[in-house]
């Protein structure tokens, strides 16, 4: 991927986070294996692009998606805080930057509020993975959203 264009990088972002989303279950972690490779192994001046093509998604797959049944939408959940973990690890400093640049309404608030509701989350894996994508985030939330971070966990 460190040669590839930015084009092929959305596209084959694009097209992971969308099985990851909607493809079959049985293969789901398979789609989350290939985006944590795509995520490490991008050069780091594709950042942005990757955080572009995957943040909304990733959103929407930990926020649950509608019309997929309850343990489809469970496991889309797990699979996707583990990426955002990954993807915030990696890239987590140019969130800003990728917000200003089009990637939508997901920012660091957005990504905060989502991230602590999981937190009350009924399947097992999905508050311990809620927590790293939190710890990941936390190093690049501003003074006030992290007094905010400190406030609701203490």
């Amino acid at each position: 991927m460190s040669r590839a264009s930015e084009d092929t990088v959305t596209q084959v972002c694009n097209t992971l986070v969308a099985q990851l989303s909607h493809g079959k279950s049985e293969i789901r972690d398979v789609f989350a294996i290939g985006l944590k490779k795509v995520i490490t192994e991008v050069d780091e001046q594709h950042g942005v692009v990757v955080l572009k093509a995957l943040v909304g998604a990733l959103h929407d797959g930990i926020q649950g998606i509608a019309g997929i049944s309850d343990e489809d939408r469970s496991g889309v959940r797990v699979e996707a805080l583990d990426v955002l973990n990954e993807l915030l690890g990696r890239f987590g400093g140019l969130l800003v930057e990728a917000v200003r640049s089009g990637a939508g309404s997901v920012t660091d608030t957005a990504l905060l509020s989502l991230l602590l509701n999981q937190l009350g989350g009924k399947e097992a894996d999905t508050p311990k993975r809620a927590m790293l994508a939190l710890a990941s985030l936390s190093a690049h939330l501003s003074d006030e959203l992290l007094q905010r971070l400190m406030t609701t966990l203490l």
